[in-house]
């Protein structure tokens, strides 16, 4: 894991902390992410019902994982603070 992304998921794992409220906002695209991320959210989740929905297929593993990783992708290509070893792609 690079030192950004180590920074990235020690940050994470802070938002976990005992007694402290983790809120995630629930992306479905590239722009809802973008949108959450430059409303100030420290970390965004997906939701699996939106992403299905928003790629034209219900919820429930309908949705192709071709089409799921293709999702993810650029998600994460607009966020500033994605990481990449997280979600399959290179350090």
């Amino acid at each position: 894991m690079s030192n950004a992304s180590a920074v990235y998921a020690k940050t994470f794992r802070q938002l976990h902390a005992p007694g402290q409220m983790l809120r995630l906002a629930n992306a479905w695209d590239a722009g809802s992410a973008r949108l959450i991320e430059s409303c100030g959210a420290p970390a965004i989740a997906t939701t699996s019902a939106g992403l299905a929905w928003s790629r034209g297929y219900a919820d429930g593993n309908f949705l192709p994982p071709r089409v799921l990783a293709a999702a993810i992708a650029e998600i994460t290509r607009v966020l500033s603070h994605a990481i990449p070893e997280l979600v399959g792609g290179a350090p």
